[in-house]
């Protein structure tokens, strides 16, 4: 029965999900999940190097999945993990326990419509499979498609059964009327020998297969409809280089400081005991969150790092740029001006252009300049700091 003239916002409970490559982000296929994840897909983003390294980060197709296969079964998930299915191929997976429900199929239309990318649909032969196939690519009383979504049939097909030489087995149709089942199966994509099999009420499950035949059966049907691993454009992939050069670089200086550095060098004050107490009355801190803000507040040691050059262009009298490097600190004594550019991982931009980038304030950016900061520590927005608003 079909309603007009309402319409209601309905919550669907979660049944199936869907499996991002490489990121392992999943989730239930619920009205409510699919929403959220909609709402967070986009572009890449590039995570700057901190003290917990930088990397690339990604929610939905883009820079991460060029494809969605969908599979009518829950079961298959552990072994698709097994072999790495999904990121040998760059494909998301989205399973059901049977047919596709509400929410699977706004995220099909939303997401595929978005990003141009297909939709693989891998189910049993029978006509509860074709009718899975039907529903994903056409609309329903319960869900119109508002784009143009490329959805493509793995099978299995009778083809791919007496291929296989695949074991049939028993099923009834029950007291629904031939004509109906036949016109349905034909409306779904079945050819007319397909329908004459069907209708003598037998069925081939996925299962049928063994593990390997159903993984080689797969990534053959992927192959022949041209998946392809997912490769950046040239922007991104030297985006994505910098940042982990830049990752490799400062990893090798964190190193070298915790190598240098120990917990006897540090002097613990004399009246610890008594600041603890004094700060612990009338607070809800506890005594170790005492400690952390009394440290973290202590004058620090000289760590080194301002001893490491850091290269800066400086102009000439001829307006070419002379290539220098300062210690700590960074200019000669009394010279107060800063250079015009400033030349990083090979990269040559005003300090202006670096702040706007990194994300820092131009007189932090300064200010690190004069103190001497080492090329891989200078742009990183440490917690606390003025960021950039222009």
């Amino acid at each position: 029965m079909r309603e007009t003239g309402v319409d209601w916002d309905i919550i669907w409970d979660d049944r199936g999900h869907f499996t991002e490559p490489h990121t392992k982000h999943m989730f239930g296929l619920g009205t409510l999940n699919v929403r959220k994840y909609l709402a967070k897909i986009g572009a890449p983003c590039f995570i700057r190097p901190s003290f917990g390294g930088g990397g690339v980060d990604t929610r939905g197709p883009d820079g991460r999945f060029g494809a969605v296969l969908f599979i009518e079964k829950e079961g298959f998930m552990p072994l698709f993990e097994r072999v790495h299915l999904a990121e040998r191929h760059d494909i998301a997976i989205m399973s059901t326990k049977g047919m596709s429900v509400t929410a699977a199929r706004i995220l099909v239309d939303k997401m595929c419509g978005r990003y141009k990318i297909p939709v693989y649909v891998l189910h049993d032969f029978d006509v509860s499979g074709f009718s899975i196939f039907g529903t994903l690519r056409g609309n329903t009383d319960r869900y119109t498609f508002n784009n143009a979504i490329k959805v493509v049939d793995l099978g299995l097909r009778l083809t791919d059964v007496e291929a296989l030489g695949l074991q049939s087995e028993q099923v009834s149709l029950g007291n629904t009327d031939r004509h109906k089942i036949r016109r349905r199966l034909e409306r779904n994509g079945a050819t007319a020998a397909e329908v004459e099999s069907l209708l003598t009420e037998r069925r081939v499950e996925l299962n049928a297969m063994t593990s390997r035949e159903l993984v080689d059966f797969v990534e053959r049907k992927l192959r022949e409809n041209g998946v392809m691993k997912i490769v950046p454009d040239q922007k991104r992939l030297a985006t994505a280089y910098r940042l982990f050069h830049r990752n490799e670089r400062l990893q090798k200086v964190v190193d070298a400081t915790i190598k240098a550095s120990t917990e006897d060098d540090i002097a613990v004050p004399d009246d610890l005991a008594e600041r603890v107490k004094g700060r612990l009355s009338d607070t809800s801190m506890s005594w170790d969150e005492v400690i952390a803000r009394i440290a973290t507040t202590a004058p620090l040691a000289d760590d080194g790092l301002a001893d490491i050059p850091i290269v800066v262009n400086v102009p000439t009298l001829e307006g070419e740029f002379e290539r220098r490097y300062w210690n700590s600190p960074l200019f000669d004594e009394g010279e107060d001006e800063l250079p015009a550019v400033l030349t990083i991982d090979g990269r040559t931009l005003t300090i202006s252009e670096w702040a706007r980038e990194a994300n820092i304030h131009p007189r932090v950016l300064e200010a690190r300049i004069r103190a001497g900061w080492h090329p891989d520590w200078i742009l990183i927005p440490f917690p606390g700091m003025t960021y950039w608003e222009g």
